[in-house]
Formats: structure tokens, C-alpha cells, sequence
């Protein structure tokens, strides 16, 4: 049974899950036409939020292990070590998706199968917080953790424009070795820098949230404390971008600030979620849902895509062909049949532990 703070991180990462779904099948299914309308507009509202929440979570994550080691009295060597290897593995299954979606979609090209996405992303970004904010042989206080990741934030959004101007100008072999760290063209889709950077906003909110002195009241008033921060990381990308002019991208300025807003909008999504699931005195069926998505969210992301993209969402007249009504029938039907892969990997998986706890006795 999990712990109620451990329920309220899977929540939020479920939500997420859902979030991403609806990103993906809305835009790999909605025809052209359809996509001038108020409704899809919405779904790109949302689009935004999944990536940065995902990756709040993980530097929440991050606190978490480091605070469950220090009640244990584990070493701080000991907790890097495991962040070390939590991370490495969710970039190797990053790897094994692209492997399995290149071979259904019969790619034959390297960056399809080398393509930086948005597991390297995370698992890069909790190798990052590991070497970062548990460095040394002391305990890590909370002070610590909030200090260490709001400067892990700071460096990753300065670094944004430099490190990816100069993977613009890399070319030869060398592409492929900056390619998980910086946004090389036709590589990397997610780059370490800058997304390392909500990776280290989430350690600085998770130390807060567990400071056991915090008051829910005190955690609505971050949640809401993080919405006024968005609303000014917005305009300040407006205003930058305005002043500046070019395209939005990651070589823009404003791109600091954007990576503000979304930061923000992650922790405000995040801290909704925490400061409503204590209320509950036992999970409702609806968060149940969540929390089991959430758990297994890596492989919710990797049942998903190929029913929004490629080769079976086109086979099954998926792709380009829907209107914005159909797509929705479409997306819950890619939910319902996520979760349904998802309860059938969590099933097998308990009657693994059942078999190895009987053959022990």
C-alpha cells in the first residue's frame, strides 16, 4: 500500500498521463480544418503542461529519496547511487521505446532509433539532480535541496540559448554526442538543457511539501504563489519576444522566461493535486485510476503513441481523418485501452511476487 505522499505523486503523474494522451491524439488525429477551432486550441492549451510535470515530479522525486534515505540512515553516497541507476534506466527504456516504435513504423534511419525524447529527458535530468543536489558525504537539509535546486533551475534556463546555438553549428559525429545534452536539429527532440531546469524546481517544491511544519494552507498558497509566477512568465516572453522579434525558440531570449511560465504552471498543476488528496479519507475510484496510470507512466507513454502516430494509427483511419468530436471519442478510447494494458501489467506483475513469496515458504 503506498504511503498517502506517494498516492499524491502518482495522482499528479497520472494526470499528466492523461494530459500527454490528449496532446498526442488530438494532434496526430485532428484534420487541418478542424484545428482553427476554439476546442483544438484548448487541447494545445493543456499540451503544455504534461512535459514540465513530468519533470517536477521527478525532481519532487528526487526530495522524496532523498528524505526516505536520511529516515533510514542511509549514506548520501547510497541515495546517489540509486538516482544514479533510476535515471540511466529510464533513459535505456527511452532507447528501447524508439527501438520498438522503429521497428512497428518500419523506420530505417538512425535518428529514428537514436532520437532523444522525453524519457532521456527525465532520466538525464535525475542523473543531473543526483550528481547536483546529493553531492558530499552530509546530509541533505531541506535548505540545501531548495537552494541546490533553484540554482540547478537558474543554470539550466541561462544555458538554454548558448548550448543551443552551438549544437546549430556542431556537424560530424559529434552531433550525436551533445545530442542528449542540447537541442541538435533532427536528433533530439527533448534536450537536457533546458528541461533539466523544472527537474530542479521540482526538488526545490518537494522540499517545501515535505517539510512536515508546512500547512496545507501554506502549499494552496504555493500552488497559487506559482499561477502568479506563470501569468508573469508569460508576459515576460511576450514582452521580450515582442521587443526582440524572431522566432520563439530555444536560440530566443524569452525562452528563459518561457521556461519560467511552463515551470510555474507545472507547480501550480501539482500543487492543486497535493493540497485536494489529503482531504480524501481513502482514494476515490477516480484518483485510484490516476494513481495506477501514474505508476506506470512509462509504459502509458510508450502503448499510447502508436495510436496517435504512424503506421496502426493509420491503419486503424486514425491519422489526419477526424474531426475535433470523433478525436475525443478516439482519445478516451486510447485511455481506456492505456489503463487496460496498464492493469494487465500490474496484474501479471502481482502474481509474479505471489509465486516467488509461495516458492520462498
Amino acid at each position: 500500500m503506498s504511503t498517502p505522499r506517494n498516492q499524491a505523486i502518482d495522482v499528479a503523474r497520472g494526470l499528466a498521463v492523461i494530459l500527454m494522451i490528449q496532446t498526442h491524439v488530438f494532434d496526430g488525429w485532428v484534420v487541418p480544418a478542424e484545428r482553427a477551432t476554439a476546442a483544438f486550441r484548448l487541447t494545445r492549451f493543456l499540451g503544455v503542461l504534461p512535459l514540465p510535470t513530468f519533470l517536477v515530479l521527478a525532481g519532487i522525486g528526487t526530495a522524496l529519496r532523498v528524505r526516505a534515505g536520511e529516515a533510514r540512515g542511509e549514506s548520501p553516497g547510497r541515495v546517489r547511487q540509486d538516482l544514479l541507476e533510476r535515471g540511466l534506466e529510464v533513459v535505456a527504456a527511452g532507447y528501447a521505446v524508439n527501438f520498438v516504435l522503429g521497428l512497428i513504423d518500419g523506420a530505417s534511419r538512425a535518428e529514428t532509433f537514436f532520437r532523444i525524447d522525453v524519457l532521456h529527458a527525465i532520466g538525464l535530468s535525475i542523473v543531473v539532480s543526483a550528481l547536483t543536489l546529493v553531492s558530499g558525504e552530509h546530509v541533505v537539509s531541506s535548505k540545501r535541496l531548495i537552494r541546490g535546486g533553484l540554482a540547478l533551475a537558474l543554470a539550466m534556463s541561462l544555458l538554454s540559448v548558448p548550448g543551443t546555438r552551438l549544437a546549430m553549428r556542431v556537424e560530424g559525429p559529434t552531433r550525436w554526442l551533445l545530442a542528449p545534452f542540447v537541442a541538435v536539429p533532427g536528433i533530439t527532440k527533448m534536450p537536457l538543457v533546458p528541461l533539466a531546469a523544472w527537474v530542479g524546481v521540482g526538488a526545490a517544491f518537494g522540499a517545501l511539501w515535505l517539510d512536515r511544519t508546512r500547512t496545507r494552507a501554506a502549499h494552496t498558497l504555493l500552488g497559487l504563489g506559482a499561477c502568479v509566477l506563470a501569468f508573469g512568465g508569460s508576459v515576460a516572453t511576450t514582452a521580450v519576444h515582442d521587443a526582440l522579434g524572431g522566432t520563439l525558440d530555444r536560440t530566443h531570449p524569452a525562452i528563459v522566461f518561457n521556461v519560467v511560465d511552463l515551470g510555474a504552471r507545472a507547480v501550480a498543476l501539482v500543487a492543486l493535486v497535493f493540497s485536494v488528496m489529503p482531504r480524501a479519507p481513502s482514494p476515490s475510484h477516480a484518483s485510484e485510476m490516476l494513481a495506477t496510470l501514474g505508476r506506470h507512466s512509462m509504459l502509458a507513454y510508450a502503448v499510447h503513441l502508436p495510436l496517435a502516430y504512424g503506421r496502426v494509427a493509420q491503419a486503424m483511419a486514425m491519422a489526419r481523418s477526424k474531426t475535433m468530436a470523433s478525436a475525443t471519442v478516439g482519445f478516451v478510447l486510447v485511455v481506456m485501452g492505456t489503463w487496460a494494458v496498464v492493469l494487465l501489467r500490474q496484474k501479471v506483475g502481482a502474481r509474479r511476487v505471489a509465486r516467488s513469496a509461495s516458492s520462498v515458504r
